[in-house]
């Protein structure tokens, strides 16, 4: 049963295995064949026969065939593995999703599924190629001199175990980063949910050391990190010279071989460089996989009801001064969010709809799409008809019908459909743009509707009309969620959520 889910979601262990023989098999061809190249460059400059540009033909050959199967291949697996693990997500809280830690969940799954197809590519691929070409490029100089390739073996495995340790450290000083940083962030929403901050003064010398404490770690890590990380790359350049100085030498009688090496010993090290990063990194995506699997093997129990569009937990807006705010919203349902100017209600909006972060908290959504009203309505050059309908393919005749099924036609009677719009000229009312704005909803086919002051700048006389409309979208099985100062909306609203402000 578990292979079953795995192979859901990353396809057949198989077809995965076959992909990286081939391949690796056409990778490593490329790079025989760009070492025979390099030997025959030495062999034309020392003056001697060799056919070059045969050569050259079969290595652009080599290398295409090799590119295009990566290509293919790692579109079709990162494909699969998006188009499978993304429509899970979507459908699942995020509470259950703790194991991802801080930062926003889409960019850190995304981020796994990254280390993940390098696992299923790139890493057997770099060690399988590196390793034969590090067989031939050792049988290549061995052939002229055993005593040159044991010195190459050498000098080559001391900079392997550098580079190993290096790494790993590296690696440990980045995870001290991000844990010094993940520190920070918590510092921060604790003062913000807890509102801290007004319980501790800013000249408090305690508070102020934490800071100081936290920023000096922060960057004593990172200064540490950086400087190891670019020892390596120093390192490989040093190892690169005196390994292509050395075996050059040895083989300064061979004139084509010590030509050819000049180009052939990079290589070499660019191999043990692409190993080492391959075998350090196989345990990173080990890890990403298990967080995939954890994710993928998510309980049914855990996805959100289909009756509940919209589930918000302990939430606070990125600019909002209000308390956590929790509701539920129901498949049909209005609710109503009032509070003072300022307190983060259209800030509150947006953070639905993903399009602002938020301080604390977690919102659960159903599958269905939302839809959101600003403040201001967007007029572009165009008939009213193109205005309602925007990049949707709906016939006059149906938005003629939505009209009079919302029981908008009070506001449309001077303005028909084939009447021209332009920004600059606007002379709409603020109820007929109002109204615009709704047949737009209506059309989008969204389940959850956020209108964000609808009724501002209105005529009290059409009241009555858009309350009718928001019992008719409720009746449609549309959810609505409306920001209001006014009491427009108290008779139609199912619940009323009050934002207050920290105290």
């Amino acid at each position: 049963m578990k292979n079953q889910k795995a192979q859901k979601w990353y396809g057949s262990i198989n077809t995965l295995a076959i992909y990286v023989g081939i391949y690796s098999l056409l990778h490593t061809a490329t790079y025989i064949a760009q070492t025979q190249l390099m030997v025959g460059l030495g062999t034309t400059i020392a003056g001697e026969s060799f056919r070059i540009f045969t050569l050259l033909f079969i290595w652009i050959c080599l290398y295409t065939l090799s590119m295009a199967t990566y290509f293919i291949y790692s579109f079709n697996i990162y494909r699969t593995l998006t188009t499978n693990i993304f429509e899970k997500l979507r459908s699942i809280e995020e509470s259950a999703l703790a194991h991802y830690g801080s930062g926003k969940l889409h960019t850190t799954v995304n981020n796994d599924l990254n280390t993940v197809l390098k696992l299923f590519l790139d890493y057997p691929a770099n060690i399988i190629t590196g390793t034969a070409i590090g067989i031939y490029i050792l049988f290549l100089i061995g052939r002229y001199s055993i005593q040159t390739a044991f010195i190459l073996i050498v000098l080559s495995t001391a900079y392997g175990l550098y580079g190993m340790w290096s790494t790993k450290v590296a690696k440990e000083l980045y995870g001290h980063v991000r844990d010094v940083f993940r520190q920070k962030q918590n510092l921060t929403t604790m003062i913000l949910k807890e509102n801290t901050f007004l319980k501790v003064s800013i000249s408090d010398t305690f508070f102020h050391q934490i800071v100081k404490d936290i920023v000096d770690k922060y960057k004593d890590t990172v200064q540490r990190w950086a400087v190891l990380s670019s020892s390596r790359n120093i390192m490989m350049n040093i190892m690169t010279v005196i390994s292509t100085t050395i075996c050059v030498y040895n083989m300064r009688e061979n004139k084509a071989i010590a030509i050819a090496l000049i180009g052939i010993i990079p290589m070499w090290f660019i191999q043990i460089d692409k190993i080492i990063g391959s075998v350090v990194g196989i345990s990173k995506a080990l890890i990403a996989m298990k967080h995939i699997e954890k994710l993928m093997n998510e309980e049914e129990s855990r996805l959100i009801s289909p009756d509940i569009p919209l589930d918000v937990k302990d939430m606070i807006s990125i600019y909002g001064t209000h308390k956590p705010v929790s509701m539920t919203v129901n498949k049909g349902e209005c609710i109503l969010i009032k509070g003072d100017n300022g307190i983060g209600k259209s800030s509150l909006l947006k953070s639905l709809t993903g399009s602002l972060q938020r301080n604390s908290g977690y919102i659960k959504k159903g599958k269905g799409k939302f839809y959101y009203l600003p403040q201001n309505t967007l007029i572009i050059p165009g008939s009213v008809y193109e205005n309602i309908k925007l990049d949707k393919d709906i016939s006059p005749e149906k938005v003629e019908k939505l009209i009079d099924q919302l029981g908008l036609h009070p506001l449309f009677e001077d303005l028909p459909l084939d009447r021209e719009l332009h920004p600059d000229k606007d002379t709409l009312s603020r109820g007929q743009k109002r109204a615009i704005d709704i047949l737009r909803a209506a059309l989008s086919n969204a389940d959850i509707i956020l209108m964000d002051e609808p009724e501002s700048g209105v005529n009290d006389k059409y009241k009555n009309i858009f309350q009718q409309i928001v019992h008719t979208l409720k009746n449609m099985g549309k959810s609505l969620i409306i920001v209001s100062h006014s009491n427009w909306w108290e008779d139609v609203a199912d619940s009323t959520v009050v934002l207050e402000k920290f105290r």
